[in-house]
């Protein structure tokens, strides 16, 4: 039997290693709106996200203080080269960490700011503002795929939709947390939120 669960335990740990290498933490070195088809040294964060969305396993993007505009215009795709950032697989994206600092805007370019395709997705300490889609969901965030989208020690201002002018969901499930929605619009339903997925939840939100 000692042996047994040694071997279960080996199991388990080579299993764990192997999930654990698949993950991987990209930085953001700078503001401006690239997308030259690598995150490196010098990294965008659309960079970040279309190169997480090629990793596999849960990703991690940390984001630096700043004000990250997005300034590529173009809606109707969804590989994040231009418009919204999308997103197709498990993946956090973090501020700073000072409320306030670390800032995603969309300001002038119309559309959202976040696409949620697929994936569990966290985001934390992040100003998120500025999303414009008058004539679809989630003027900041968009989920229509399955899991959970976590926000928490987030503001989300701004913006416009016709339902869901902050956050829309359309699947999954919404985790709100520690955060601020506010000054959004939605020209149907759901100024701050709209939810049509499986289940909300909200600790200490302002919406």
């Amino acid at each position: 039997m000692k042996i047994k669960r040694a071997s279960l335990s080996l199991g388990f740990l080579a299993v764990f290693w192997v999930l654990s290498a698949e993950a991987a933490t990209f930085t953001v070195t700078k503001t401006a709106d690239t997308a030259d088809g690598a995150c490196d040294a010098d990294c965008s964060l659309r960079e970040a996200v279309i190169a997480a969305n090629a990793a596999p396993g849960g990703d991690s993007i940390n984001l630096p203080f700043g004000t990250f505009l997005l300034t590529r215009a173009g809606d109707g795709e969804d590989l994040s080269l231009t418009g919204d950032l999308d997103v197709t697989d498990d993946l956090s994206i973090t501020g700073s960490g000072v409320a306030g600092a670390t800032v995603i805007d969309v300001d002038g370019a119309g559309d959202r700011l976040l696409h949620v395709l697929s994936g569990g997705v966290t985001l934390s300490s992040l100003v998120l503002k500025n999303g414009r889609v008058l004539d679809a969901d989630g003027g900041a965030v968009l989920k229509t795929g399955p899991g959970n989208l976590t926000v928490s020690y987030c503001q989300v201002r701004n913006s416009i939709a016709q339902r869901g002018g902050g956050i829309a969901l359309t699947n999954g499930n919404l985790i709100l947390l520690d955060s601020t929605v506010a000054d959004n619009i939605a020209n149907g339903s759901g100024g701050g939120v709209f939810q049509e997925g499986e289940s909300l939840l909200i600790g200490n939100t302002t919406v």
